[in-house]
């Protein structure tokens, strides 16, 4: 994406559908979303050549200031089974910040993040978050001692969020070319009540 993009990410949405593109219904949901005290922006990049949209998720402070890094920065497919629905996290820092507030993305604030990205999903869609990043060593180490994926760190919080349809771990590339090691994580496919929403 363009710098500018990143310097100034309000308007990001409307910036890209002048450029011809289209911004996917389900991410445009995300827009103003409450997380810890402040909002989320969405900035919406162009498909890839599956169709995947790129998108990264600001944090607006209570005060207004916009929050870096962005608290995300993914992927997300729609398709017509839920199989073909599904988010990939390719960024997720540890934290971020403006001159006056910092926001920690663990514990109950990363099960907010996980659960609105859920909204994104049909039930029976997963996502998949990556665990090679250096503040995701101890979910690495635990499954390399061989703990059920739901019983690392990462993938509790993923429970917690609502994603308890089954996991499994990417702990070698599909074919060498699909990036780091993820946990995939996929919605139970009888929605639970309650106000998550399949989005």
């Amino acid at each position: 994406m363009a710098d500018d993009t990143r310097k100034q990410p309000f308007g990001a949405v409307e910036r890209w559908a002048r450029k011809g593109v289209t911004a996917p219904e389900a991410l445009l949901t995300l827009q103003g979303a409450p997380l810890q005290g402040g909002h989320l922006r969405v900035e919406v990049g162009p498909p890839n050549r599956v169709g995947a949209h790129l998108f990264r998720l600001w944090w607006e402070s209570p005060t207004g200031e916009v929050a870096r890094p962005a608290v995300v920065e993914g992927l997300h497919h729609r398709g017509p089974y839920p199989a073909t629905c599904w988010v990939e996290v390719m960024a997720l820092p540890p934290e971020v910040q403006t001159p006056s507030h910092r926001l920690a993305l663990e514990g109950e604030a990363l099960v907010e993040v996980f659960r609105l990205l859920g909204r994104l999903l049909p039930p029976g869609g997963h996502m998949m978050v990556e665990y090679e990043a250096p503040h995701r060593q101890a979910t690495r180490r635990a499954l390399e001692r061989g703990a059920p994926p739901e019983e690392t760190p990462l993938g509790r919080l993923l429970v917690r969020a609502g994603f308890t349809g089954g996991f499994r771990d990417w702990y070698f590339a599909e074919g060498w070319t699909e990036g780091p090691r993820k946990l995939q994580a996929f919605l139970p496919l009888v929605s639970a009540p309650g106000p998550r929403g399949s989005g």
